[in-house]
């Protein structure tokens, strides 16, 4: 009996052995496997962070490349709208620049009388020039010098030489010019090409009375058709030949008689249909070619045409600047126009 249970005590003891060996192996390993769980999660934990800051990374890479190329977009549209609104300054600079200097270029055709309020003006002009002169270019000089600024040093240069007469008592027009050496005047002036005939054999110095009888039927036997005139130059001793633009004058003008470059002026200023001479009215060479004869005259007819000459040349001066100012003005529209396209 007593070996039974001793038996069963060691059985007994052996399985509580054997069940706590088993218990302490579950044990160790559970925390095995919890620690291999811990690690693996680690393991992915870390895998996960470093693929979502690798994506992140990417992310933000692809969203700042986006934006630094709308930066530079918008940088470029800025740059483009701005060298356009540059030009478009400019274009309106130049464009005021074109209308400053075409009101010029009116004022100097147009006869004082005829800009404005109607009927006379107040000012007191001799009585004759507020019909043949223009007003005073003062105003619209200033005007063109305003608008060119510093970018048209050119166009500023051109309108400092305007002669200051003109910009304070205006200059004579093409009008007024014409009248003036052609026909009398409305305040019956007489016209500088039928004195200067009248007087054409009469001295610097003056003369006799017989002088200017002679120079006086002299004038009135010639014709003064223009025409006629032509004619009669084709035959020998009985006229002088009408002289053009091509023909050779002689600085001293001891090859021309007086009443040869009265006639070619009055030719110049006054052609007919078949006449040599071809008015061009964009440069006046008709004013210029007969400023050039006039200038060629002596003795009284000189004392006579010399304040057409005087009036003459300063309008050409006007109009020589008028159309260097035009010129310049349509060219800087043409090159803004060309940018702008």
């Amino acid at each position: 009996m007593k070996l039974i249970l001793a038996v069963l005590f060691k059985e007994r003891q052996a399985k509580d052995n054997t069940e706590h060996e088993l218990a302490v192996a579950l044990a160790r390993h559970s925390h095995h496997l919890a620690q291999m769980l811990r690690l693996k999660q680690e393991e992915l934990e870390h895998h996960f962070d470093f693929r979502l800051r690798e994506a992140l990374a990417e992310q933000k890479a692809a969203i700042e490349g986006d934006i630094l190329r709308w930066i530079r977009r918008m940088e470029a549209i800025e740059h483009v709208v701005d060298g356009r609104a540059d030009i478009d300054r400019v274009a309106k600079q130049t464009q005021a620049l074109w209308l400053a200097v075409e009101a010029l270029a009116f004022a100097l055709e147009m006869p004082f009388s005829k800009i404005g309020a109607s009927g006379l003006p107040e000012r007191q002009f001799s009585d004759i020039k507020p019909f043949y002169v223009s007003e005073p270019l003062g105003r619209f000089v200033d005007a063109v010098k305003e608008t060119a600024g510093e970018r048209h040093e050119f166009a500023s240069v051109v309108a400092e030489g305007i002669p200051r007469e003109a910009l304070t008592d205006g200059v004579w027009t093409r009008q007024g010019l014409l009248q003036r050496f052609n026909k009398a005047s409305i305040f019956s002036e007489p016209p500088v090409y039928k004195t200067s005939c009248n007087v054409a054999l009469v001295s610097e110095t003056g003369g006799s009375l017989w002088n200017y009888a002679i120079s006086w039927l002299q004038a009135k036997l010639l014709f003064d058709s223009l025409g006629r005139r032509r004619i009669i130059s084709r035959l020998p001793g009985l006229g002088s030949t009408l002289l053009t633009p091509e023909s050779e004058i002689l600085e001293d003008g001891q090859a021309l008689d007086t009443f040869c470059l009265l006639t070619s002026a009055r030719a110049a200023l006054m052609p007919e249909v078949d006449a040599p001479v071809h008015v061009d009215p964009t440069n006046c060479s008709d004013i210029e070619f007969a400023v050039r004869l006039l200038s060629q005259l002596k003795g009284q007819p000189a004392a006579v045409a010399a304040d057409w000459i005087r009036d003459a040349r300063r309008f050409l001066e006007v109009h020589q600047a008028v159309q260097a100012l035009l010129a310049y003005a349509t060219a800087q529209n043409f090159s803004v126009f060309d940018e702008r396209l």
